[in-house]
């Protein structure tokens, strides 16, 4: 219920432990699409970050969110945040190319910081 009650606007369904199993709709999650998994797998990650001592989430491969998932995420993370629920979220996203680029709409969101490191040219 937990994830339902924090990240239940990422979900395409309400999620429920049944019979020692995550489901979505009533199917089991390894039966999801990969984009309904990574929505499921992001808002398990906030719940567990939210009862944590260090209520931090780390939230990888952020870039195989679409657009929509990415701002969900990031906006559900903020609102946690500003009613003390999580201290804070971070996401690691590989960038294909300009990555400020792909992440252009989730800098816009208050509160958002977008950290970019570039890979040094080996010579």
């Amino acid at each position: 219920d937990r994830v339902n009650d924090l990240a239940g606007s990422l979900l395409p369904s309400p999620a429920r432990y049944i019979d020692g199993e995550i489901r979505l709709a009533g199917w089991p999650h390894r039966t999801a699409s990969d984009s309904e998994k990574l929505a499921l797998y992001a808002g398990i990650c906030l719940a567990f970050a939210s009862t944590a001592q260090i209520r931090v989430a780390v939230i990888g491969r952020f870039e195989s969110f679409d657009n929509v998932g990415k701002v969900k995420l990031v906006e559900t993370a903020a609102r946690l945040v500003n009613e003390g629920k999580l201290d804070q979220m971070v996401v690691v996203h590989v960038a294909q190319q300009d990555g400020a680029g792909e992440l252009a709409e989730v800098s816009k969101i208050e509160g958002v910081k977008v950290i970019q490191c570039n890979k040094k040219e080996s010579k």
